[in-house]
C-alpha cells in the first residue's frame, strides 16, 4: 500500500497525531500503575502498626460491648430542648449529655469509667453492633462497669482473655473481616480501615 512517501507492507500507518495521542494513553495509564503500587508500597504493615501501639500503650483489659437498636431508649424532644437551655447555663453546663448513637454510647461510657487509651474494633451486626475495645484500666470490665454500659446503652458487656494473641485478632478482624478500627493512643491516635494498610496476607504473620 502506497500512502505518498510512507510505505508499508500489510499494515496500516496511522497518521501521527493519533499515535501521539495512542502514545499518551499508554504512558497515563503506566504512570497510574505506577502510583498505585507507590502508595501501596507506602501503606503501613497492619502487623507492625499493632505491634508499635501494643508497646507503647500500657492496655490491660480486653472485652466487647454489645449495642442493640432495638433496646437502646435515646433522649426525648424534651430532654434534648432542655440540654440545649443548660448549655448557656454555666451552673449545669457540665451535666452530662445522653447520647443518641451507638458510638455516643461508648464514648460515654469511656469518659465515666476512665479510660484514656484504647483500640476500638467495630463489628456491625444489623440492629447489633459489637464493639471490641482493648483499655488501659484493669476494671473496665468489672462488674460496675459492665453495669454502666447496660445503664447507657441498654445492652450487655463481658470481658475477654488478654494474652499475646490479641494483636492477631484485631488484625483479622480489621485486614480480613473489613471491620474499621478506632483508636486512641498518642500519635496513633485517629480512625481506620483495612484501606489504610497494605494487603493483609496470613503468612506476614
Amino acid at each position: 500500500m502506497d500512502y505518498g512517501n510512507d510505505r508499508c507492507v500489510g499494515t496500516v500507518q496511522l497518521p501521527k497525531r493519533i499515535i501521539r495521542s495512542v502514545v499518551a494513553a499508554d504512558l497515563l495509564v503506566r504512570s497510574q500503575h505506577r502510583g498505585k503500587r507507590r502508595s501501596t508500597y507506602a501503606r503501613r504493615k497492619f502487623v507492625d502498626f499493632t505491634s508499635e501501639i501494643l508497646e507503647r500503650g500500657q492496655f490491660r483489659s480486653f472485652g466487647t460491648l454489645v449495642f442493640l437498636s432495638s433496646r437502646f431508649r435515646p433522649p426525648s424532644a424534651s430532654r434534648k430542648y432542655w440540654e440545649e437551655i443548660w448549655e448557656g447555663d454555666p451552673d449545669r453546663r457540665d451535666r452530662n449529655k445522653m447520647p443518641c448513637t451507638a458510638w455516643e454510647c461508648v464514648q460515654q461510657w469511656i469518659a465515666d469509667i476512665g479510660v484514656q487509651e484504647y483500640l476500638c474494633v467495630h463489628e456491625s451486626r444489623g440492629e447489633e453492633t459489637r464493639y471490641h475495645m482493648l483499655v488501659d484500666d484493669f476494671g473496665a470490665f468489672d462488674d460496675t462497669s459492665r453495669d454502666r454500659w447496660k445503664e447507657i446503652s441498654g445492652g450487655w458487656a463481658s470481658e475477654r482473655q488478654l494474652d499475646d494473641r490479641i494483636g492477631r485478632l484485631i488484625g483479622h478482624m480489621v485486614m480480613r473481616k473489613g471491620y474499621p478500627l478506632t483508636v486512641r493512643c498518642g500519635q496513633f491516635s485517629g480512625h481506620y480501615t483495612q484501606e489504610d494498610f497494605r494487603p493483609w496476607r496470613v503468612r506476614s504473620y
